[in-house]
């Protein structure tokens, strides 16, 4: 019996705009793919995103799909569901590390390290995910939790 639910979301453009010089139509250079972790209700989920990564033909940039960032950060292992849930927990319910790991673990089956989310309060505190990921009814002033 698998333990762990799989859902497939692709994101394939034959053509894109470039964002570094705004050339249009530029084409598929080549498909990307990421596992990422999300929240699961009964067993694991394991999101596969399929993007398409571009070439301009001005500039030579290659760079993704833009729509394949609306799951995860850059070389994110998570979704940004996971990441809302845990700085909620951390910062407007003021819950340790380890309970707010329990927490994932128990109630969404999504394992989080400690330095992982660490991680993400210190870059949310220093607004590194400033139009990514915002919390609905975030403090004014947040406490700097450190991992120990």
């Amino acid at each position: 019996m698998n333990r762990t639910r799989e859902v497939e979301v692709q994101y394939i453009k034959k053509y894109a705009i470039c964002p570094k010089c705004g050339a249009k139509r530029c084409g598929r250079h080549s498909i990307g793919r990421r596992r990422l972790r999300d929240l699961g209700q009964e067993k694991p989920l394991i999101c596969r995103v399929i993007y398409s990564k571009h070439k301009c033909k001005e500039c030579k940039w290659i760079f993704s799909n833009p729509k394949s960032e609306i799951f995860a950060i850059k070389r994110g292992r998570f979704t940004l569901s996971v990441m809302r849930e845990a700085l909620k927990c951390l910062i407007e319910c003021g819950m340790t590390y380890e309970k707010t790991k329990q927490h994932l673990l128990k109630n969404y089956h999504v394992k989080v390290p400690i330095p992982t989310m660490n991680d993400w309060v210190i870059n949310f505190e220093a607004e590194k995910y400033k139009g990514t990921i915002s919390l609905e009814a975030r403090y004014g002033s947040t406490k700097k939790k450190e991992f120990v």
